[in-house]
């Protein structure tokens, strides 16, 4: 997802004060040190994080709604058939997304319209179902969470994850370590593996440091 790079300034030197750099990512450093669940357990969490609907890319509402046919076998009657409220009408500007543009999923019986009643996402279901990446239809900061990108870095969405009981910052009991070496799978989507190895030299780095 190279091209999510928005707004990144070019690569130089390990340690930018708050932020590090790998290839032309802009990378906080919260990433290092904020804790993280071992896995996302939903029967436990009921996806309280997608529960308000999340931003999508224009683009990736044009792939969503080309595979409407295919998501739609997987829907339970807790979602809507009618296409037409899967997605607000409002469009929003936002640098942080491919397009420079973005769209929310609607909230339907008080979730996001692709969340089933058990709390999976049906996108993520479809795709799996269908012999396709797991994430192939899913939005791509759905995809990375925790991780997101705000004014052009990647960063730890610890907005979002403010009062999630779960996985959220105060649930700290629950957290296995910290985000770069739980997400693993999310930071590769990103970066790619030879990315991902890069950050994790630099967070050796950052650990010296920190213990001096």
């Amino acid at each position: 997802m190279s091209e999510l790079n928005v707004g990144v300034e070019p690569e130089r030197g390990a340690f930018q004060g708050k932020f590090v750099y790998v290839k032309n990512f802009k990378i906080d450093t919260i990433v290092f040190s904020a804790g993280f669940v071992p896995f996302c357990n939903v029967p436990v969490c009921r996806a309280n994080c997608c529960y308000w609907g999340v931003y999508v890319d224009l683009k990736e509402r044009e792939k969503i709604l080309a595979h409407k046919d295919l998501i739609l076998k997987f829907m339970d009657e807790t979602q809507p058939k009618d296409v037409e409220l899967w997605f607000e009408k409002e469009e929003w500007e936002d640098p942080d997304f491919p397009s420079g543009k973005c769209v929310g999923t609607n909230v339907y019986n008080d979730k996001c319209v692709f969340l089933t009643k058990e709390g999976y996402c049906v996108l993520q279901v479809s795709a799996v179902n269908s012999g396709m990446h797991q994430w192939a239809l899913k939005p791509f900061y759905c995809c990375i969470y925790p991780l997101t990108f705000w004014e052009g870095a990647l960063t730890y969405d610890d907005d979002h994850a403010e009062d999630l009981p779960y996985c959220g910052l105060r649930a700290t009991h629950n957290h296995a370590g910290p985000v770069i070496e739980i997400c693993k799978d999310e930071f590769i989507y990103v970066l790619g593996e030879d990315g991902y190895a890069e950050l994790l030299r630099i967070y050796d780095e950052w650990k010296k440091l920190k213990n001096k």
